[in-house]
């Protein structure tokens, strides 16, 4: 129970109205995730809405560290930052716009509908994800979906690549062979990361 409402107070501290500095850890990530800033893209297709979230070391430790007050551990700042540094990673939430009467995204109604989404989007789809900077294809790093089993509106993978220096163009690719879904494309440009805010702690 502690642990929920740490994470609840966290999530009102950073969905709260009004200004915000964007150079704290909770005004960080509010700025990363308005899609005014590009660094939050939406593909809609016939069927499904995919929300891609770039996300930085800087944003992956901001979401990991940060504590109920809005702030982070200086020395724990470093440490994430330190294992963090040359990577990037993703975070791919997916949805059906109909959510009734199927079994992709959210309701799970049928078994062996339920089994083949799992084993798809759980080992599968890992390959089906690619990320192209400069034309080179980057090394996958790591892949988790978090199926929800119902219990919300979205199905979330994390997919983290291996990258030199992330303040150059990023172009996401996924072809979701499960909903049949070819070539949902998210781009984040050199001019959008180089101008994200620099945390103060």
């Amino acid at each position: 129970m502690k642990k929920v409402a740490s994470f609840l107070m966290i999530m009102l501290l950073l969905s709260c109205g009004g200004s915000y500095d964007h150079n704290s850890p909770a005004g960080f990530i509010r700025y990363m995730e308005d899609p005014a800033n590009g660094c939050c893209r939406t593909v809609e297709t016939n069927a499904m809405i995919y929300k891609i979230q770039l996300a930085t070391p800087q944003y992956m430790a901001c979401r990991e560290l940060i504590n109920k007050t809005g702030s982070i551990d200086a020395e724990l700042w470093k440490k994430r930052l330190a294992e963090l540094d040359g990577t990037v990673f993703f975070i791919v939430k997916m949805a059906r716009k109909n959510k009734e009467n199927t079994t992709e995204g959210t309701s799970m109604t049928d078994q062996e509908h339920a089994a083949q989404m799992e084993a798809y989007y759980g080992q599968l789809a890992a390959a089906d994800f690619s990320l192209i900077q400069n034309g080179s294809e980057l090394q996958k790093l790591a892949y988790h979906f978090e199926n929800n089993y119902g219990l919300s509106p979205e199905n979330t993978i994390i997919i983290g690549f291996s990258v030199k220096n992330v303040q150059k163009d990023l172009s996401l690719t996924f072809n979701d062979r499960y909903t049949h879904t070819p070539a949902i494309k998210a781009e984040f440009s050199q001019s959008t990361i180089s101008q994200l805010p620099n945390i103060q702690l």
